[in-house]
């Protein structure tokens, strides 16, 4: 029987147990358990947990560093599924090495294997960490809508509120630009300018003359891919001037 280093508490320190943040001696009462490492065929070969919160933050931070939008996708149902694989990849990177290499991770408390983690404060961190990677993804790919819902799951309604201003700001750009490219185009038939555009994608040779429609103009012969309506209006702009 002896005192705890870290909380003070009268506890028997037999088996040693360190804050997989800062490596000082901890016990069962002031521990924070963050999860355990499996073999493949399920045998318990470690435990991992911090002294603190403030451990536990800075722990969840390095972790969080090895994570990017790539890595989770746009599928806010299927992030968090990812998070055991994605820290078991930052220990790996970290050198750290249980059987062989061969290890997994689980989040789900001591005795169980398959429950969800409930309670567990580095997977809450995590698991809100990644599904607001997959805001910046639906971000990008245009889905605001989407991505303001997630936004206000979490309290951030300013930032709700200026991404749905931001989509709708796309919207009446891109409507705008179509009407400018009509304008564009009849001013192009009328003038007898013939004008060659290079798909961004491909490079293949698009021919802009009075014969082209707007729709044929929407996608590229070549590879099929969609054509941005301002780069093409940006295109004709220079082409007329």
């Amino acid at each position: 029987m002896g005192k705890c280093p870290n909380c003070g508490h009268r506890a028997i320190m037999l088996n040693a147990m360190y804050c997989r943040n800062c490596h000082k001696e901890i016990c069962d009462k002031c521990a924070i358990y963050l999860f355990k490492i499996w073999s493949p065929d399920r045998i318990m070969l470690d435990r991992w947990y911090v002294c603190s919160e403030q451990c536990l933050e800075d722990f969840a931070n390095q972790l969080e560093k090895k994570v990017s939008p790539k890595d989770v996708g746009i599928s806010e149902a299927l992030a968090p599924s990812k998070i055991p694989f994605l820290v078991r990849r930052a220990l790996l990177d970290q050198g750290f090495s249980a059987g062989k290499g061969q290890f997994q991770v689980n989040f789900a408390p001591i005795g169980e294997l398959d429950e969800r983690p409930t309670g567990n404060l580095l997977w809450e961190k995590l698991q809100k960490h990644v599904r607001l990677m997959v805001v910046q993804n639906l971000i990008t790919s245009g889905n605001f809508e989407k991505a303001a819902e997630i936004y206000e799951e979490f309290g951030m309604y300013e930032e709700a509120g200026k991404t749905r201003a931001r989509g709708k700001e796309i919207r009446i750009k891109k409507t705008e630009v179509s009407v400018d490219l009509n304008s564009l185009l009849r001013q192009l038939k009328d003038g007898g300018v013939v004008a060659v555009y290079r798909c961004p994608h491909c490079g293949g040779k698009l021919k802009i003359d009075k014969t082209v429609s707007m729709d044929k103009l929407k996608v590229c012969e070549h590879c099929g891919s969609e054509i941005e309506t301002m780069d093409l209006a940006d295109f004709l702009k220079t082409a007329l001037s």
